[in-house]
């Protein structure tokens, strides 16, 4: 009999709550950034992640190799990549616990780790949800100074210190 309950209550937990991978061939980040001479995109389409899932979403965790965003201009890409130390800092990571839901709009208040050091952000999303996917998309502002002590600079110009964020993060249930 003991094992009977041990067994229900493993498969209600099992049930209760299921970890759902991100579909990486659907799913992109982009960031904008500007300079005074040019402005330019970099996407990322091999994106990292999870949700846990208990009737809606109570955990998030996204993981982004610096290296996969591409913005068209090797030499500009490469410049950046130098500029952040990739070997050293090979990702940008978000995590979120905290989750609030209102009707078809997400808000989620966690940490985002760029660059070695981690600071509290609260990103907006839409999201849409039916039997076979969980599609969230929204954007949020990035501003550089939180995370390098100096912004990195084209033609001996500082770039513009505001990078736009756009996600579009498709999960398959």
């Amino acid at each position: 009999m003991k094992k009977v309950l041990i067994f229900i209550f493993f498969l209600n937990f099992s049930y209760a709550q299921k970890t759902i991978t991100l579909d990486k061939d659907n799913s992109s980040i982009t960031y904008g950034a500007r300079h005074i001479l040019t402005k330019w995109e970099g996407i990322n389409n091999d994106i990292g992640g999870v949700i846990v899932y208990e009737n809606t979403i109570s955990k998030i965790a996204i993981s982004a190799k610096l290296i996969d965003f591409n913005s068209g201009n090797s030499g500009r890409d490469l410049h950046l990549l130098e500029y952040m130390d990739l070997l050293r800092h090979p990702y940008i990571k978000f995590y979120s616990e905290k989750i609030k839901f209102f009707e078809r709009t997400i808000t989620f208040d966690g940490e985002l780790e760029f660059y070695g050091k981690k600071k509290s952000l609260q990103i907006l999303a839409t999201a849409e949800e039916n039997d076979n996917e969980i599609i969230l998309k929204g954007e949020f502002q990035l501003i550089p100074s939180e995370y390098f002590t100096t912004l990195p600079r084209f033609q001996l110009i500082k770039i513009e210190n505001l990078f736009n964020i756009n996600f579009s993060l498709r999960f398959l249930k």
